[in-house]
């Protein structure tokens, strides 16, 4: 005679196993939408946010976590009405201030194209103040036509990533599109392109570390420097993307190269720009249509300057104080760095300019460690009790068989 006792207990089995498998596979899916900033529960949501208008931007930005990535989408174009507490380093007010320790990541929902931020008059949208991280990835940047006002400002010890985007329609005395004072600014990808400075950099005004491996700072105007303002002790890396289509009144239609030098232990050093790779062309300027190197920081080691326009000398590169320059389409550089394969080496470059965007948001907090760990011994201990309850099950149906031959 069978024991019907033993019924229920093998019923419990059967959903203590179904338990398990939930959990685990819940597990795994926590883990999973950890690694590709995906969020299937309520863990970590609050790190995502969706934003509509300005106050929903603010307060997203305002209650970010400190030294954790935050990524805030735009559901729409929002226009920005008010200055904040917040001033570069000029004393330019700011839009919006990404604070101390919050790295906030920018992108938007829209099928086509990218939601706007547009500016106030007389303000910078974003300033990056020490320390902060502002990392763009698929919004634009800009303010209304006619209107002054600075696209991105980064604050000394600050970072900004340009991956996906554009930073257009600004206006300012310098560095309309991009003004960076002792930062980090990397472009892989992305646009800079149609700002205006009454001086220098329409597009960029770099006195920091500026890395360029894709991307494009096109059709930028200024006095000097249309695409590239590159002053004092900055340091410019170009290995991709395009300076082109960029206007100088004066000097540099793509880049120029200023001075402003500091004194090391053994010599004065001044701003360089070494470029390995990408394309400066299709630039026009008074002096030095692509490059104006006005003390010797040109470090050319590959990529391409050509077809580039000046109405007075140096079409491509002018180099100051020297009676030659450079041939157009010349290869060489100013400090007799040549490399005359280095065309080859632009398509190779730019292939690569989009490759940090899969990284954007690889920062792990603590947080982020123990939640991991924590998964990790819950998803241990429920396949260990999933294996425990199959062999009760199996032992269960031996006793049933004793029990049915009884």
């Amino acid at each position: 005679m069978i024991d019907m006792s033993c019924v229920p207990h093998k019923r419990s089995l059967l959903f203590a196993s179904l338990l398990v498998v939930v959990l685990v596979s819940s597990c795994f899916i926590s883990v999973f939408s950890s690694s590709c900033n995906t969020s299937f529960f309520v863990l970590g949501a609050s790190d995502k946010v969706i934003v509509r208008d300005e106050t929903e931007l603010r307060n997203a930005i305002n209650n970010a976590p400190t030294n954790k990535p935050t990524t805030i989408t735009l559901d729409n174009d929002i226009t920005l009405t008010q200055t904040t507490d917040g001033q570069d380093s000029n004393d330019h007010p700011a839009n919006i201030v990404i604070p101390t320790d919050k790295d906030i990541t920018l992108t938007s929902n829209k099928a086509n194209g990218y939601y706007k931020l547009t500016g106030a008059v007389n303000g910078i949208v974003f300033w990056v103040a020490c320390k902060g991280i502002l990392r763009i990835d698929g919004v634009t940047i800009t303010h209304t036509s006619n209107t002054i006002g600075r696209g991105v400002s980064i604050d000394t010890r600050a970072e900004c990533y340009l991956y996906n985007g554009i930073i257009s329609g600004n206006n300012a005395y310098d560095g309309a599109g991009v003004s960076n004072d002792g930062g980090i600014f990397v472009m892989s990808g992305g646009e800079i392109s149609g700002n205006t400075a009454k001086y220098g950099g329409g597009g960029v005004s770099n006195n920091g570390v500026f890395t360029m491996s894709g991307g494009t700072i096109s059709n930028n105007t200024a006095d000097s420097g249309g695409g590239v303002l590159h002053l004092n002790y900055g340091e410019f890396t170009m290995s991709g993307g395009t300076i082109s289509g960029n206007k100088a009144a004066q000097r540099g239609g793509g880049v120029y190269i200023g001075t402003g030098f500091i004194m090391t232990k053994t010599a004065y050093v001044g701003p360089i720009f070494t470029m390995s790779g990408g394309k400066i062309s299709g630039n026009t300027a008074t002096l030095g249509g692509g490059v104006y190197d006005s003390w010797g920081g040109l470090v050319r080691q590959g990529g391409v300057i050509s077809g580039n326009t000046a109405t007075n000398t140096g079409n491509d590169v002018h180099l100051e104080d020297s009676d030659n320059d450079l041939p157009d389409g010349n290869d060489g550089s100013s400090n007799g760095n040549n490399n005359n394969n280095s065309s080859d080496n632009n398509n190779s470059e730019e292939s690569n300019g989009n490759n940090e965007t899969t990284n954007s948001n690889n920062g792990f907090s603590l947080k982020d460690i123990v939640i991991t760990c924590v998964i990790t011994i819950v998803a241990t201990l429920c396949i260990v009790l999933f294996v425990l309850l199959v062999s009760s099950q199996k032992r269960l149906q031996q006793i049933e068989k004793k029990q049915s031959k009884l």
